[in-house]
């Protein structure tokens, strides 16, 4: 499936907002698809250089008059090892570590390929790795506990508000519109459209942008949406805030949904299937 350099970025470098090299054209994202242990066990023969060339696309930030040179990705080969270097600067991005240096990083990386000896004694490169995973991990856990707090003060703030009702188990919601059709049972299929957010308004999902509504066994979603959509009659349009227990929890979803998330949702019941 071959994709041009605009549908490649918006599908590899959504979320962190880089651009692709000028020098791709296409790109065979079946090539991506390939994973490293297959493709460093021979299925591809893998091109050290191709493979970091994607790394400090991924780290460095966007510099105003920075030049990077590339190299060819014409052959499946390098495209392969172009991909890897996605997945691997992908998952470094996620991954929470501060501080990588690409220059330093892609030396390990072709020091491994290439098969040389280490540059950095690898006593030395332990203790760094154990520091640099600690101080990450400290970063996360106050990122977390910071998400908790928020969450909880929201949800006792909004809890106050007018209209808005509260379950034994913490979901929150207020009537937008009320509904007069029947309401669904855990057994049953539904069509809605719904918009999701964060307490801060940021918005992480929304099948109304998407002009398409969603279709979903009722117990196919989370915890804070199966308790509504048994309480909502079709027709009905409901604000639900659903404290992080009754959501995503202490592990979050994705880039888009931090662990300990409260969530907000405008949930319209459209029918029963």
């Amino acid at each position: 499936m071959p994709l041009t350099r605009k549908n490649l970025s918006l599908i590899q470098y959504g979320q962190c907002g880089r651009e692709v090299p000028a020098s791709i054209d296409k790109f065979d994202l079946r090539i991506v698809s390939l994973s490293p242990a297959k493709v460093i066990c021979g299925a591809v023969d893998f091109t050290p250089a191709a493979c970091a060339a994607m790394l400090p696309v991924l780290l460095y930030p966007r510099v105003k008059g920075t030049k990077m040179t590339t190299p060819s990705f014409d052959s499946v080969e390098a495209q392969a090892s172009y991909g890897i270097g996605l997945q691997v600067g992908q998952q470094l991005l996620e991954s929470g570590l501060q501080g990588l240096q690409p220059e330093a990083l892609l030396a390990g990386l072709r020091d491994a390929l290439e098969g040389n000896s280490p540059a950095v004694p690898v006593d030395v490169v332990h203790r760094a790795l154990r520091e640099v995973h600690e101080r990450a991990e400290s970063v996360r856990r106050e990122r977390v506990e910071a998400m908790a707090a928020e969450g909880q003060a929201f949800l006792q703030d909004h809890a106050q508000r007018e209209g808005v009702s509260s379950t034994e188990s913490g979901l929150q919601f207020s009537v937008m519109t009320q509904g007069e059709g029947p309401i669904p049972s855990r057994q049953d299929r539904v069509r809605v459209h719904y918009t999701g957010k964060l307490i801060d308004g940021t918005v992480f999902d929304s099948s109304v942008a998407r002009g398409e509504p969603a279709e979903f066994p009722v117990t196919g979603v989370i915890a804070g949406w199966i308790e509504a959509l048994t309480l909502m009659p079709v027709g009905s349009k409901w604000e639900l805030v659903i404290p992080h227990n009754l959501a995503y929890g202490e592990r979050g979803a994705g880039a888009s949904i931090p662990p300990f998330s409260t969530l907000i949702f405008e949930v319209e019941l459209l029918e029963i299937l």
